[in-house]
């Protein structure tokens, strides 16, 4: 699929290891994993391959983006609906 550079976005993952490409007026989005990354043929750990993308990226695309993600480590599973 090919989408204009200024309909889409990116914002943090679930975790410190992807992040997200959203696309205005598409449905969904995409998981960017970022665990060992290849970029511009380099294999790039995880905080550089972050860091490459958003300087490349553009900052006017970028959504909220924090230095880290805080998740709270006592949650282990949703509510389930039954029946």
């Amino acid at each position: 699929m090919v989408f204009p550079l200024n309909k889409c976005s990116l914002q943090e993952g679930r975790d410190n290891t992807e992040m997200i490409l959203r696309v205005a007026g598409q449905r969904g989005h995409w998981y960017l994993g970022l665990n060992d990354a290849l970029i511009y043929g380099h294999h790039l750990s995880v905080s550089k391959a972050r860091a490459a993308i958003l300087a490349d990226w553009g900052s006017k695309r970028v959504g909220k983006w924090t230095s880290t993600v805080h998740m709270d480590n006592r949650w282990k599973s949703g509510p389930i609906r039954r029946g």
